[in-house]
């Protein structure tokens, strides 16, 4: 099931939803390898690969 990314990093601790947009907006967040800048992008916890500052999730 798809949810939206700062929900997502939120909900499995990284930081408060706000600061999990704003590390999106600086580009610490990668999906599956590609650095993701804006908010609204969605993932699927379940096939994509996550990671914060280099950590997976």
């Amino acid at each position: 099931m798809e949810e939206r990314l700062q929900k997502f990093l939120a909900n499995n601790g990284v930081d408060s939803r706000r600061k999990c947009e704003q590390y999106i907006l600086d580009g610490k967040v990668q999906v599956n390898g590609k650095t993701i800048t804006g908010l609204g992008f969605k993932v699927d916890p379940q096939k994509d690969i996550i990671t914060f500052e280099r950590k997976n999730n």
